[in-house]
């Protein structure tokens, strides 16, 4: 069963650790649905980091696009595990945490950060219904991939699996799939 403690090294932990920009006291009053959207805005930092990315400068729209596709993504997994091992999230989790790390950037509105949410969500159901098989391989190995993180607690003890260059790759990967026309 996963506890309410379950990521909490893995957001002390690292070059983009929580304890950098949070009080002890106010990361102590988080709850779980808090603390795994922070997981996930820390995978996505990690991932634009390492892509030399600065996601608060980001104003042109295709790239933004891509960002959040690769947010969404990771989200929607990271949740489907922690659903299948037992503990809920709330309904409106997903939007909250997305809007949340979203509004950081100043280059767009609130209105565009709504319409992204939903055309990500619409373009993850479309993915995950795809017959392609390369769209069928991404989609499963990401998968396998996520597990295996949310599994260890966001953690690599053994250093066996690089998790962030995983990320990175995934993040490069998003920017393929959403080449504009």
């Amino acid at each position: 069963m996963i506890d309410d403690n379950y990521f909490d090294a893995a957001l002390l932990i690292g070059d983009s650790n929580i304890a950098i920009q949070m009080h002890q006291e106010d990361f102590l009053k988080l709850n779980f649905e808090n603390k795994v959207g922070l997981l996930i805005a820390k995978i996505t930092n990690e991932a634009l980091e390492d892509n030399d990315l600065k996601f608060i400068d980001v104003s042109n729209k295709h790239i933004f696009a891509a960002i959040a596709f690769f947010h969404h993504w990771t989200s929607v997994l990271i949740s489907s595990y922690i659903t299948r091992e037992g503990k809920q999230l709330n309904k409106e989790w997903g939007a909250k945490s997305f809007i949340n790390f979203f509004t950081l950037n100043k280059n767009v509105t609130p209105k565009y950060i709504a319409e992204q949410y939903t055309t990500t969500n619409k373009q993850l159901i479309n993915f995950f219904k795809d017959s392609d098989e390369a769209a069928k391989e991404i989609t499963e190995t990401y998968s396998t991939l996520i597990a295996g993180y949310v599994q260890h607690k966001g953690l690599n003890f053994k250093k066996n699996i690089d998790f962030r260059k995983i990320f990175k790759l995934h993040m490069i990967s998003c920017f393929d799939m959403l080449v504009p026309d």
